[in-house]
């Protein structure tokens, strides 16, 4: 690939990613200004709206720390940002549940998140098998601790999340499907060098 497409292709990438967390944030203040509209009672959106922003400053707030030695790392904030317009997106538009972009969600923010933090910690492992089962065992571990949490809102007074014993088991089942996604990503990205950690991609 030459330098021009490069420079096109990462020219790209800048626009969505300005346009996917514009309308991830307008999602977040929508549900946060409005939480007792019918398509958002029971769901949090105050709660999630500030998960969502928390989620869109992820990246940058990594970069800034790392001391910004690389090239902003545009594929990696694009591919966080785009699971939180999905499911703020769906919920906003009313269509999470019937789409069920529910299932979506899990499996790509499982996917994604456990993929970067293989990168994050494959510099330093001694194996590719480590390094991948790590990646595998961050994203399982990970959704068990989310629909925990999910529960334990539901008692305390969310009621319109939706849940289920079937709900439940297909969250948990496609979750480990982008764990499992991850874990291959780790391992053929696999590099011994803490010199060079993954996510710094040119």
């Amino acid at each position: 690939m030459t330098g021009g497409v490069r420079q096109a292709l990462r020219g790209l990438g800048w626009i969505a990613l300005a346009l996917t967390k514009t309308l991830t944030f307008a999602y977040a203040v929508e549900g946060a200004v409005r939480p007792d509209d019918p398509k958002y009672k029971g769901k949090g959106m105050r709660i999630r709206a500030v998960g969502y922003v928390g989620g869109l400053g992820l990246v940058p707030a990594w970069w800034s720390l790392t001391g910004r030695a690389a090239r902003y790392p545009v594929a990696a904030d694009l591919a966080v940002t785009v699971p939180l317009l999905i499911d703020a997106g769906g919920n906003s538009l009313g269509i999470y549940d019937d789409a069920r972009l529910d299932d979506v969600v899990h499996g790509v923010n499982t996917a994604v998140l456990s993929s970067l933090f293989g990168a994050v910690i494959s510099p330093y492992m001694e194996s590719r098998a480590l390094s991948a089962g790590a990646a595998v065992a961050f994203g399982i571990g990970g959704e068990l601790a989310w629909e925990l949490m999910e529960h334990v809102a539901e008692k305390v007074g969310f009621k319109g999340l939706g849940l289920s014993h079937e709900d439940t088991v297909a969250d948990i089942a496609v979750a480990g499907g982008g764990a499992l996604v991850a874990g291959v990503v780790t391992w053929a990205r696999w590099r011994p060098s803490a010199e060079a950690p993954l996510v710094n991609v040119r």
